[in-house]
């Protein structure tokens, strides 16, 4: 079954710093913001973090910013080669 990952920016509190939570319909998880990238590449390392986790890494992703400007999506496009 194809998912779709959805990544949603978690700002700082007084005892953590920002993050990322990664969302899809099989579980998620949470990656701390690295201040050396861009939104679009925090996001999408986030996402690789997921993907890492769940043994999706023959699976191919493209993703980009939703409508709504509350995080990203990205689906899968395919197996690789």
């Amino acid at each position: 079954m194809t998912q779709v990952i959805l990544t949603k920016y978690l700002g700082p509190t007084n005892t953590r710093g920002s993050r990322i939570k990664v969302t899809t319909f099989s579980g998620s998880i949470i990656v701390n913001w690295d201040h050396q990238f861009s939104q679009a590449e925090n996001h999408t390392l986030a996402a690789h973090a997921l993907i890492k986790k769940r043994g999706w890494d023959n699976l191919r992703f493209h993703g980009g910013l939703l409508p709504d400007d509350t995080g990203y999506a990205f689906v899968c496009i395919g197996k690789d080669a």
